[in-house]
């Protein structure tokens, strides 16, 4: 019995101001640390986003100009079933078709086409950003 008469409860009762204080400073940095984490990867998930869907719209197109005639090939940027401008989901896309034959040094034109694709569409940061894909289309024999 003799320790609960010297021990004072008055000098070891709850804490101070300054420790709240570090308390709260320290929670507050921590919070704010977090914050900006969480927000960083929300813009990077946002621009991977756009970047998949242009992806996607490149390869969705070469896709179809390989079963298109070979021969009709280059009229297809013309065509209206291609269109200029794409809306995938909220962000619009500008699409540029360039359609040229291959040619081969020693014996002229070959059948193959180079097909160019050029995808763009504006940024979150208000920039352009532009997605390429090249491939060749063949005539099946």
């Amino acid at each position: 019995m003799l320790f609960y008469k010297d021990f004072n409860l008055k000098k070891h009762c709850g804490i101070s101001i300054i420790e709240l204080l570090v308390a709260v400073v320290i929670l507050g940095l921590t919070l704010a640390y977090a914050y900006s984490i969480i927000s960083s990867e929300l813009k990077g998930i946002g621009k991977t986003r756009n970047y998949s869907a242009a992806v996607l719209a490149a390869q969705q197109t070469i896709e179809e100009l390989r079963y298109y005639p070979f021969d009709k090939v280059e009229e297809i940027t013309s065509a209206a079933e291609y269109p200029k401008t794409l809306k995938i989901g909220d962000m619009n896309f500008s699409r540029k078709i360039k359609i040229e034959k291959a040619v081969d040094a020693a014996n002229g034109t070959i059948d193959l086409k180079v097909v160019n694709i050029e995808i763009t569409w504006t940024g979150e940061d208000g920039a352009n950003v532009t997605y390429k894909m090249t491939t060749c289309v063949h005539k099946n024999s």
